[in-house]
């Protein structure tokens, strides 16, 4: 086994997928949304003449209950190989080994003019994993989403109210996403109130992290642990390709691990991104701060985010490149005094890689990634990324937010690329 002063270069961070499912990819098939199911759109079916795919019959199934109803049926299965060698750093044993993660959503879509009722189940499991799956591992069946909404006329633009369980991403995951790495993607119970036109999508909302339980039927609310938020986006349309993301976030969390203390934490988060397409070009620069109070001290903390890439539209499978960077402020002085780690509350962290092993606290990550699109609905990326500690007597955080490398085992600044 590689010991403490050995193993920080040697974190392995290059990841190599296949995203059959990608976001790039899939929103050029019809109907299909590259995240969420319940933001799938087949009303076009509703015309007999584009009935041209087998599925279709399950995509657009008329109600005679109302005029234009109709309801869409769907299925997601992803099936997960991992490997890991060192999974610990060396930190701690634990033997080499490769598993299976299994997932099957099932979901029903009922559309009833202007009210809707969406559901969706889940049945995630593993095989192989030692000495035990992880906690986000296996539900054996569960409910996944289930909320109904209602759309009204709001000016020049909709409103559309919704209550229930639901899966929210925003901002590509950063802060609140959908942890798709893990088996278990991330879901919400609360209400949200969504109000969209042609130049802006605004979004406010009440919830609580759902709590998962291996069971069948028996995930509840994570105790003691919220979320309040409004998110918008801005899209002029005198400013074409250009968009503006604006938010701010309330949070309580009842036990949050920061070294070398786990304690209560509650934050307010707000942070402010500028996009930019033009052709083949893309770009986006962000920052965010972080104030509140964790176990009797204040909270002020940081993160900041910039990437540029190109992508090759007129050549042969589309390809492209990606240099990008994030920072995310970490403690000078853990346990005393303001606190300045920063807390990214629901993250995707699989948005940087799909190798989720660092966190983002006390992180500057440097990345390059390539890809390329060899078939409408398979995109092909290689990734690169350089992890260095912001602050030597900080931690080196795992996900979910485990301090795995506290700043007494090791005073190395670069940990892997």
């Amino acid at each position: 086994m590689l010991g403490p002063d050995k193993i920080l270069p040697a974190a392995l961070c290059a990841t190599a997928m296949l995203s059959p499912l990608a976001a790039a990819a899939q929103s050029a098939m019809p109907g299909y949304s590259p995240v969420f199911r319940y933001e799938d759109d087949f009303s076009y079916l509703a015309d007999p003449a584009k009935r041209t795919d087998p599925l279709d019959a399950i995509k657009y199934v008329p109600l005679p209950i109302a005029p234009g109803a109709f309801v869409t049926f769907g299925l997601d299965d992803r099936e997960r190989v991992e490997a890991s060698r060192y999974a610990l750093l060396g930190f701690g044993y634990k033997p080499a080994q490769a598993y299976d993660l299994h997932r099957l959503l099932l979901d029903a879509d009922v559309h009833l003019g202007d009210a809707r009722v969406f559901v969706q189940f889940g049945s995630e499991l593993e095989a192989g994993r030692r000495p035990a799956p992880s906690p986000l591992d296996v539900d054996r069946f569960d409910l996944q989403q289930g909320f109904a909404d209602y759309r009204l006329s709001a000016g020049p633009g909709s409103l559309v109210l919704r209550a229930g369980r639901q899966e929210m991403a925003y901002d590509e995951g950063a802060i609140i996403g959908v942890r798709d790495g893990p088996n278990v993607r991330l879901s919400f119970d609360g209400v949200r109130a969504s109000y969209t036109d042609a130049a802006s999508a605004i979004d406010a909302f009440a919830v609580r992290p759902v709590n998962v339980s291996p069971g069948v039927f028996d995930d509840g609310d994570l105790a003691g642990q919220s979320l309040y938020g409004i998110h918008a986006t801005l899209t002029p349309p005198a400013l074409r390709g250009f968009a503006t993301d604006a938010f701010v976030y309330a949070n309580t969390m009842p036990a949050v691990s920061f070294y070398p203390t786990t304690a209560p934490e509650r934050t307010q988060t707000f942070g402010i991104r500028l996009r930019e397409t033009s052709g083949g070009f893309d770009a986006a620069i962000g920052g965010i701060g972080q104030t509140g109070s964790y176990d009797g001290r204040d909270v002020l903390a940081y993160a900041a985010h910039a990437n540029a890439g190109y992508t090759f539209q007129s050549l042969p499978m589309a390809p492209g490149f990606t240099l990008r960077g994030d920072v995310l402020s970490g403690s000078s002085d853990p346990g005393h005094g303001t606190v300045h780690t920063f807390n990214a509350l629901y993250p995707n962290v699989a948005y940087s890689t799909e190798a989720t092993i660092e966190a983002p606290a006390n992180l500057i990550e440097p990345a390059f990634l390539v890809f390329a699109q060899p078939l409408a609905s398979v995109r092909v990326q290689y990734i690169v990324e350089g992890l260095w500690r912001y602050s030597t007597a900080d931690a080196f955080y795992v996900a979910p937010l485990v301090p795995l490398i506290p700043a007494n085992r090791s005073k190395q600044r670069f940990t892997g690329v």
